[in-house]
């Protein structure tokens, strides 16, 4: 998961002022750091003028060329983009966008296929997209910039206008530390409250905003002013029907988005707990001549543990499987560790020996 923040205003500002906040990101992002700071008509030779400061850190997944490093410019479109995430069927739209003459300088970048396939078709191009991604695309020669959300929110994308100006991140304590003045917005502790968990578009504070799932929204500069429009450009209502199962059906989407996921330029890890889910995904590898390499959670509690049902599942497939026991090392920093990890309050107490797993996982694999 690479991480990024970025501002953009008609006034002058600070264009180091990011570095601090952006600290809070670094670890997202530790193969590269690239930045992009000045008056977008620099980079675009145009007459708009528009105060910008973007940094943005890599997880390197697909393509680890340099070239693939953002933000990414497309100087004959005048347009830049900057993306978290992954684009499944990268390789299919970039046959596409080649076959009507658009010139691609990466190898196989999804980020450029993003990039291009947005400039050329415009926002309408994400409905081609199959993954999960938070998007900034900024429209030189339309004077706009596009904020874009996976169709069920699975990447976050927090923002703030104000005066002038927009802010963006992935992180919403970069925000926060950005802006230096905040307020816990009444409204959203209630519903944590009641819920566990804030909703979108809301945050825990009060005028920094997160993206719906699915939600597009275009901020258009003109005159000094910024006005927003949104746009939901996907419904998982519209998929609810009364159709007879199809077993044959199901098996074949499964496998084809387990088989999508897999695509990476490093090696990839699993998550297994022996359950329902877990096993599935495994059985689907295996079943697809795939080899795996899993990695659980060990406690010595037989109310806990769930030992005898991972072991089960990595002896039959034979993956390359690490425990992590965590009765004897267990400690309050790990809890305090997996709870400062999010960035907002988050109630689902399994996330901390997720985390104590992740960081397991994190010794030998960049991806889970």
């Amino acid at each position: 998961m690479c991480g990024f923040i970025g501002k953009l205003s008609y006034s002058d500002f600070d264009l180091d002022s990011l570095e601090k906040p952006n600290d809070l990101i670094v670890c997202r992002g530790p193969d590269s750091k690239k930045s992009l700071k000045g008056d977008l008509s620099t980079y675009f030779d145009g007459d708009f003028s528009l105060n910008c400061s973007i940094i943005f850190n890599r997880l390197s997944i697909i393509d680890l060329s340099d070239n693939a490093n953002q933000p990414m410019i497309s100087k004959t479109h005048k347009t830049l983009i900057v993306f978290n995430g992954e684009i499944y069927n990268h390789n299919e739209l970039r046959k596409e966008l080649e076959a009507i003459g658009l010139e691609f300088i990466t190898d196989h970048s999804d980020t450029e296929v993003a990039l291009l396939g947005l400039s050329h078709f415009g926002n309408e191009f994400v409905s081609k997209m199959v993954g999960q991604f938070s998007i900034v695309f900024i429209n030189y020669q339309e004077k706009n910039v596009s904020l874009i959300r996976d169709r069920i929110g699975q990447k976050p994308l927090f923002y703030k206008t104000s005066n002038g100006e927009l802010i963006f991140s992935s992180n919403l304590k970069s925000l926060v530390s950005l802006d230096g003045e905040y307020k816990i917005d009444k409204n959203s502790l209630i519903e944590y409250l009641d819920l566990g968990v804030v909703t979108s578009p809301k945050t825990i504070f009060s005028n920094i905003y997160k993206l719906k799932p699915a939600e597009m929204i275009t901020f258009n500069f003109e005159n000094k002013e910024i006005n927003k429009e949104s746009k939901i450009y996907w419904d998982i209502e519209s998929y609810v029907d009364y159709k007879k199962f199809d077993s044959k059906e199901f098996i074949n989407k499964l496998c084809d988005a387990v088989n999508l996921r897999n695509i990476s330029d490093v090696p990839v890890a699993h998550f297994l707990s022996g359950g329902i889910d877990s096993t599935t995904i495994i059985k689907v590898q295996n079943d697809l001549n795939e080899s795996a390499n899993t990695f659980s959670i060990g406690y010595k509690n037989d109310e806990y543990d769930e030992s005898e049902w991972f072991n089960k599942v990595a002896e039959k497939y034979n993956t390359n499987h690490i425990v992590e026991d965590i009765s004897g090392n267990f400690s309050i920093e790990d809890v305090e560790a997996s709870i400062l990890a999010f960035d907002e309050p988050y109630s689902d107490p399994s996330t901390v020996p997720s985390h104590v797993l992740s960081k397991k996982m994190s010794k030998f694999y960049k991806v889970a």
